[in-house]
This record gives C-alpha cells, structure tokens and sequence, in this order.
C-alpha cells in the first residue's frame, strides 16, 4: 500500500483549501500485439491471440477499448452481438482475458522517479488457465505464429514487448540506451529492471552508474520486509539498521534481526529483488514480509459460514426471475440480499439467505471487489443473462499489426449506470384536466397586457402543449408509448443511442429516432469569476463562442432582449451607451476578452452582430465598442 505523501507518492497534490487529496494522470496508453493466429474448423472462423501492455495512466478498461478498435473478446456478453456470445459460450464459457504477468513497482525502493516507474518491482507471472489452454490447443488450429519469441500461454518477452512504444514517451539516445544495458547485463541485473531504469532521468542515470557499488561475496546484505530496500550491515552498532528509503529512516521496521539477511550466493539470483527471488533464496524473509504487511492492510479470510434459509416456491422464483432480466437489459449485475424484499415481493416473509434448487437459472453469489463479510447478490445464470445483454452490431475479425490505443483519463462506459435510468424512467405525476384548464386560464389572465406573438408567449404555449402530451401518455403502458431515443457521444466521437425508457442500446440510428435540439446552457467559470463558456447538457461539450441558432439555458442576451439597441451612429465625441468593453484578463496578464456592462456578457473574440447591424470601434474611447445600423444611418 504506498503511503499518500509527497515522499512515496509522486502524484500526490494537497489542495490549500483543506485536507482533500488527489492525483494528477495521465492519458491512459494500451498497447496490443497480436501473438498468433487460430482457425475454428467448424465455421472457418478466424480469432487472433492479443498480448495487452498498458503503458501508461490508472484507469483502463481492456473489454470496451478492445470492442471501440473492432476487436471484442471471444464470449463477451457485453460488447458482443447476443448471438455471438451465445455461440461462443458453446466453445469457451467464460470470457477470454486473462492476466499473464503482474507487477507491482515498488514506490518505497530506493530508486523512484516521477514517472512513477521504480527500479525494484514484485512480479508474479501466471499462466494461462487448464480452461483456455484446452481452447487453445484442442478447439483451436494455430495457422500462424508471428512472434517466434512469445510463449502462448504466457506472453511475450516483458523487456521487449512494445519497446519502440514504451520508449517514444521517455526519448533517450540510442547508443546510451545500449551502454546502460550492457552496464546492467555485466553486473547481472535483471533486464526488466534495466528497462524500468532507463525511463528517469539521465543525470539520474549516471548518478547511480557511478555510485553503484555490488556488495562482495563475503559481504552480508538483506532486503527489509517493510520497505523493500536493500540494506548492509552498520559498522557503528553491529547491527541490521533499515535505512529506509532514500537513505531516510524506516518507520516501520528500525532494527531488524539476522534471520532476514539474504544468504551466500544471492546475487546468482540477479539483483532485482522479485517475489520469485525471494522465494528461492531465503523463505524466512518471505515469512517476515507477510508479518509486516499484515500489519499494515487487512487480509483476505474465508467469509463466514451462513445457515440456508427458506426456499421459496416456483411462482416467487419466477417473479425474481422477471425482475432480474429486466435489471440486466438496465446494465445492472443483480439485486443484492437488502433490496430483495422491496424489489420482489412476496420475499419479505422468508428467511434470509433464501435456499435455491440446483436447476434454478438464479444465482446466488457475493461479488468481488465489494469486502469479505459482503452480503449475498442474486443474478441470473451465465446463459439466461447473454439473453438479456444489450446486442451490439459488431463482428470479430483478425488484428493484423500492433496497435497503440490513447483514451481519457476516465473514459465514459458504454452502459449507462443504474442511477441514470432510474433517474430517466422515472414517471411524471399526471395533471388533472381541472387543474390544467384552471392554470392556463390564469397563466392567460396574467398575460393579457403582453403581446400573444412574443417569444415568452410563444414558448408558454409550447411547454403546456408538452406537458399535455407527457401527462396523456402516463396512464400508457410501456410498450405502446413511442421510443425515447438519445444520442450521447463517446470520448473516441463515436455514438450511439440509448432508449432511456428499456435501457436498450444500438450502434445505429433507430428507425424511430427524432432529432432534439442540443440543449446548451450558460455557465460563469469556477477558477475565473469573469469568463463564461457555454456547456452541452447532452455532450458534455464546452465552447467558448456562444452557438447560434439554439435555446441557451440562462442566457444574458434572452434576459436582456427587451434592451433596445442604439438605433443611429452618435457623434464620436458624445458616444453614449457604449455597450462593450475590451478588459484585460486578471488571472493571465496580457489577454483580454469583451464585456457587456448591460446585461454581463463576456466574449474572447469580438461579438458578432447580424446584419443589418454592424460593430465599430470608438475613436474617441479607446477599447470600446458600439452599434451601427447601416440600413438607416440617419435615423
């Protein structure tokens, strides 16, 4: 677990305003090379075999990033057409990622970098499982194996895998790239270490080139449980004091004990500290540094035993049944053990955990990620769930060429979230036609003085006409009502279209969609009180320039639409109502932008006017502007 300061964590940033901490990342950076091709002989399908590097950024989702560059995963039941899914189920039940290698770098060694890339790492390879192995070999026909190098149930060699990508953020000379391998390779340090180490800095480099020093065969050495640094012996007190990292003290662990110094021979072991190292060389280390993280995190422990409750009758497995589906075409994983009784009725009289028969398409199962003593979550089979998974129009085909794929930093998922259907579904209260009629005499009373064909006017009549039309399709059952479809937008620019009534989604535009108007609304900036930009509802798209042409959300312009505007030129030395001002920018010196003391617009760029009307500049005021009608320039 790295500690959260400015010493471990290099992302660390402490905001003045109180105590909240966060972190600063990058752009999320995947790199995929295809490793082999396979043919199924039943159909002639072709799939490609797909080690994944992520290069770089904390947020990476590998299943969408895959389905948005036209490759999805072999029995995705998310991003996969249904039917393909369902077929591959047959051949392969579970989804095909699998991770191969894990790393862990270790922030509290004694060499970290900015780029959060550390010298000393723990890594664990794991190889593919008896399952995918099986696919591989007996229900696959390898046709062709493009890196010779690779192990197909473990991957690509880590130092050489996306070199040429991994190295294109972090430039560095060839020739002293060589020299620094060849510098690492005649004191027997770890080539993936060597890797890690040539993304610092090279004053860095060279620092630690020079002030390298291999201990001696005779001479003791030991790596501490708790910081993982790499420690000799003291001369002054005869004993194993951890200095820490960095050279700073240890607070964890200020003395250690003989029995955790790295044997005779370590070195055979090269000098990257690895969790096989370890293993290999001294497992009375390994015992300590179990001991140590014990203190510092909790660990896993089988959850405890329950006593099976009552199994409910068919008719409530089937209602459960019902619910469930219609929660997976609305993205969710299932109804957990509280919400049971509220959602379902019918379960509020039984005994919790409720007991399920073994031919029962419900499952009962506690989710990972969510703590040990997690309660129970009842979703559907695997199979009786592709069934209601969204079905996306999108084919496997073959990777030909590795592929460098750059996201946001925290991309958009291509389901929505639970809370926003919700939200979305649901039902306005109908208005009684008493009511109705009662409030647009009123409504009509109140503006008899203003003018019928007026914009205000206009725009009354159309928000009671919609919420006639909303209030007579409440009482409609949900499959007569017309679709409400909505485009949104991905961070790739790609989009697709959600019914916000079912949940469903498609990647092609539905028969039955109607266009909406963007709806854009006016916002004043957070960190500069004096700019305002205009943001999409829909999109999230923000723009400076005001958009024309459509309805904005507390705009300046509509509050101030019954201002007239200076019909005729005034004399240049009396130039009264000047409406714009060119101010200069207090947070950036040097820029300026155009303000309105009227009704408090703010522009970057001069205003645009429509024609009849144009904007001049003030000869006699400088930095000023005002209106001129070139129609009747007289008047």
């Amino acid at each position: 677990m790295v500690k959260h300061d400015k010493v471990h964590d290099p992302f660390f940033t402490k905001h003045q305003q109180g105590w909240w901490k966060g972190r600063d990342v990058r752009m999320a950076k995947t790199f995929f090379k295809p490793l082999a091709y396979y043919r199924k002989e039943s159909d002639n399908s072709e799939y490609s075999l797909v080690y994944v590097n992520i290069l770089s950024g904390i947020t990476h989702q590998v299943r969408i990033t895959m389905r948005s560059v036209g490759h999805p995963l072999v029995s995705d039941d998310r991003y996969l057409p249904t039917n393909v899914a369902i077929e591959d189920a047959d051949w392969c039940p579970r989804n095909f990622l699998v991770e191969v290698r894990s790393d862990w770098f270790d922030m509290c060694g004694p060499y970290p970098d900015r780029k959060r890339r550390a010298y000393t790492r723990i890594s664990v390879e794991n190889p593919l499982p008896k399952l995918f192995q099986d696919v591989l070999e007996k229900k696959l026909k390898l046709t062709e194996k493009l890196d010779a190098e690779a192990d197909l149930f473990l991957g690509s060699r880590y130092w050489a895998l996306g070199d040429e990508m991994l190295m294109a953020d972090f430039p560095k000379d060839t020739e002293y790239r060589k020299k620094v391998m060849r510098w690492g390779i005649r004191r027997k340090i770890h080539l993936d270490a060597l890797d890690r180490l040539l993304l610092l800095s090279r004053e860095d480099i060279d620092r630690m080139m020079a002030e390298y020093k291999p201990p001696a065969e005779d001479e003791e050495s030991w790596v501490c449980p708790l910081c993982m640094s790499l420690n000799q012996k003291d001369n002054w007190n005869d004993g194993y004091h951890c200095k820490g990292h960095l050279g700073r003290s240890c607070h964890g662990t200020l003395k250690m004990s003989e029995d955790t110094k790295l044997p005779y021979g370590w070195r055979d072991y090269l000098a990257d500290p690895t969790l096989h190292m370890l293993k290999k060389v001294n497992p009375l280390w390994l015992e300590a540094r179990k001991q140590a993280i014990q203190k510092r995190r909790a660990v896993w422990s089988k959850p405890p035993e329950e006593d099976e409750g009552e199994e409910p009758s068919r008719e409530l497995i089937k209602k459960l049944h019902d619910v469930l589906f219609k929660d997976a075409q609305s993205g969710g994983y299932g109804i957990e053990q509280k919400d049971l009784a509220q959602k379902v009725q019918g379960f509020e009289t039984l005994r919790m955990p409720v007991k399920l028969p073994k031919d029962c398409e419900v499952r009962r199962v506690r989710l990972p990620g969510r703590g040990i003593g997690s309660g129970w979550t009842y979703t559907l089979s695997g199979k009786e769930r592709l069934k209601a998974a969204s079905n996306f129009s999108c084919n496997p085909k073959l990777l030909k060429q590795p592929l460098l794929v750059e996201t946001d930093r925290f991309p958009q998922k291509n389901v929505a979230p639970k809370e926003e259907v919700q939200e979305v579904v649901e039902e306005p209260v109908p208005v009684p036609p008493e009511s109705r009629k009662q409030t647009r005499i009123l409504t009509l009373q109140g503006s008899e003085e203003d003018d019928w064909r007026s914009p205000d006017a206009r725009n009354k009549r159309k928000e009671r006409s919609e919420v006639h039309e909303i209030a007579s399709t409440a009482n409609t059952p949900r499959e007569r009502r017309p679709r409400k479809w909505q485009r949104i937008t991905r961070s790739d620019r790609t989009a697709y279209y959600l019914d916000v009534d079912t949940g469903e989604m498609c990647d092609d535009m539905p028969a039955d969609y109607k266009e909406q108007p963007p709806v854009w609304e006016r916002r004043v900036s957070r960190s500069n009180s004096d700019h305002v930009f205009y943001y999409n509802t829909d999109t999230g798209e923000t723009r400076v320039e005001r958009p024309e042409g459509v309805k904005i959300k507390n705009d300046a312009e509509a509050r101030s639409a019954g201002a007239t505007a200076p019909s005729s030129r005034p004399a240049e030395k009396d130039e009264e109502g000047i409406p714009w001002q060119r101010l200069e920018s207090k947070s950036k010196p040097g820029l300026f932008y155009y303000f309105n003391p009227l009704d408090g617009a703010q522009e970057i760029k001069p205003p645009v006017v429509k024609a009849p009307w144009q904007l001049c500049r003030s000869s006699s005021m400088s930095g000023q502007y005002y209106y001129f009608n070139q129609a009747c320039p007289t008047a």
